[in-house]
């Protein structure tokens, strides 16, 4: 398990540095967006697909479908996708969402903690250069 990033271990960098680990943060910044619900209701149906066919109505379906895309939705697409993906090659029935979250959750931490350490670098460089 990684430990949490101290002040002083954090690297000493150049402006020009600074201006990449800024462009890395913006681009960081797409990948952290929560994935549209349309998206998800697709993810969805692909997944239903490779299970047998419970014993819904369509109005319950609908239901939820919606409830679903509605619990993942602060998820970001790709992560999304893996846990659908992690989910399909790993579950015998068909996943809850606290099961898809659970498969999406290494993947959203490791991209937090890059995130973060980013800005820590970004924020020592300001503090210690006067920006």
């Amino acid at each position: 398990m990684e430990s949490d990033l101290a002040y002083s271990d954090l690297p000493v960098v150049s402006p020009a540095a600074r201006q990449a680990v800024e462009a890395e943060m913006q681009a960081m910044t797409s990948l952290l967006q929560p994935t549209d619900p349309e998206r998800i209701s697709d993810m969805l149906g692909s997944l239903a697909g490779l299970y047998p066919a419970g014993k819904m109505t369509a109005a319950e379906a609908d239901a939820q479908n919606a409830l679903y895309c509605d619990l993942l939705k602060d998820i970001p697409h790709d992560i999304l996708k893996l846990a659908f993906r992690s989910a399909a090659q790993e579950h015998k029935f068909f996943p809850t969402v606290a099961e898809l979250r659970e498969l999406a959750r290494p993947h959203r931490a490791r991209r937090a903690r890059r995130f973060n350490a980013l800005k820590l670098i970004a924020t020592k460089y300001d503090l210690e250069s006067g920006s």
